[in-house]
């Protein structure tokens, strides 16, 4: 019953840890069909586990009334020898037992009104996320055309809960005013200080978070038209700390049947990933992936990426964790790719191979352009250089 409540409960525990992913990558059908094996499994265990806890129960109670026993027949022997006297015995054994009882279910009480506790607050996080919109439809994609417009787009982290009421300057600013059009197979940068909104860009180009005003659109669509599931097959992001799931690589890779990836393209974007060893070795991943390195599990982020052949690839700083040389490749195959890319860095080196190079500020950019233009006429553009190559 055990290993059946853990394996539940780590499967809990990677949904609710790894939500977004599970949402990006549309897998919410197959996670659930996981979550209810598991839950079967876990109440086939708990059953077997009464069945064979009610045959225990009527020896637990012979166990139980042993010590009284040995208390009264002690007890008694110590009376008959003039130890103590029966007034002392009669006091002990009321006593005892009631104060022992008392402590015992005091101390199992609070620790359980502390789980519970614990579990409740963590149930209303979750109970008040705002649920995902349903409907809309799939559209053609012109491939002479502008890809993604951003138009005018504001949003405040906090929007949706209990700063709602207060005034958007108020509450902590994600973008404010922002413009941007991705042409298809466009290579992006966003650069910009810590703050500036650069990953909140990719979060609503997700589709994880609606705009508080402007709009986003795909193909002339705007995101509002589209389903999710259309929406997200479009899409694919390689986060800077990819959360794993239990498993192989090739399965992390995969994630789901739906994905339509198989076994030999999941391998390819491996290899391309700079993960092929591993996943040659079928290498396991445990809870939380601790026998890999941060490196290796942002290759791993970035094959997902590789092996979904979406329109838009979204990165946000996908090599911090990995060294330099293996990092120049695998930026080299980032823009070699068909798709469009927006990526977040603060590692600006080669950043004269994008197309273009946005620079942030306080939710907006600021500036834009290659890399040669924006030395010339962007101070910020170049501190953010010349610190980058400081460390």
């Amino acid at each position: 019953m055990m290993q059946a409540q853990g394996e539940l409960g780590s499967l809990q525990q990677s949904m609710l840890v790894q939500r977004e992913n599970v949402r990006i990558f549309g897998i919410e059908n197959f996670m659930y069909r996981q979550y209810r094996s598991k839950l079967q499994k876990s109440r086939d265990a708990f059953l077997r586990f009464v069945k064979a806890y009610s045959f225990q129960l009527p020896l637990g109670g012979v166990m139980g009334v042993l010590p009284q026993l040995f208390l009264f027949g002690g007890g008694g022997w110590l009376v008959s020898r003039n130890r103590i006297s029966l007034p002392d015995l009669l006091s002990y054994i009321v006593l005892a037992e009631p104060f022992s009882a008392f402590l015992v279910n005091m101390f199992s009480s609070f620790q359980s009104m502390r789980s519970a506790f614990a579990g409740a607050r963590r149930l209303m996080e979750i109970w008040e996320l705002p649920e995902e919109r349903t409907g809309g439809a799939a559209f053609e994609i012109d491939d002479g055309a502008a890809l993604v417009w951003i138009r005018n787009v504001s949003f405040s982290y906090g929007a949706g809960d209990a700063q709602k009421d207060s005034e958007p300057s108020q509450r902590p600013f994600g973008l404010r005013d922002m413009n941007l059009t991705i042409g298809a197979g466009e290579k992006i940068a966003l650069v910009g200080p810590s703050g500036a909104g650069k990953s909140t860009v990719l979060k609503l180009l997700e589709g994880m978070y609606p705009p508080e005003s402007g709009s986003i659109a795909l193909a002339g669509h705007d995101y509002g038209e589209w389903s999710l599931d259309a929406l997200r097959r479009q899409i694919v992001m390689a986060p800077q700390d990819p959360v794993l799931f239990p498993g192989d690589i090739l399965s992390n890779i995969i994630l789901s049947p739906e994905s339509g990836i198989s076994q030999e393209a999941a391998m390819k974007a491996a290899e391309l990933a700079e993960i092929g060893d591993l996943a040659r070795e079928n290498r396991s991943i445990g809870q939380g992936a601790r026998e890999l390195s941060q490196g290796q599990r942002q290759r791993i982020g970035l094959a997902r990426a590789f092996a979904r052949g979406a329109r838009l690839m979204l990165l946000d700083e996908p090599f911090s964790a990995i060294e330099s040389d293996v990092a120049e490749k695998l930026q080299a195959r980032v823009l070699a790719c068909d798709a469009a890319v927006v990526q977040v860095t603060h590692r600006l080196a080669g950043m004269e191979r994008f197309d273009r190079i946005c620079v942030m500020q306080e939710g907006r950019v600021i500036d834009a352009g290659t890399h040669a233009e924006l030395l010339a006429r962007s101070e910020l553009y170049r501190r953010l250089i010349d610190a980058g190559e400081a460390k």
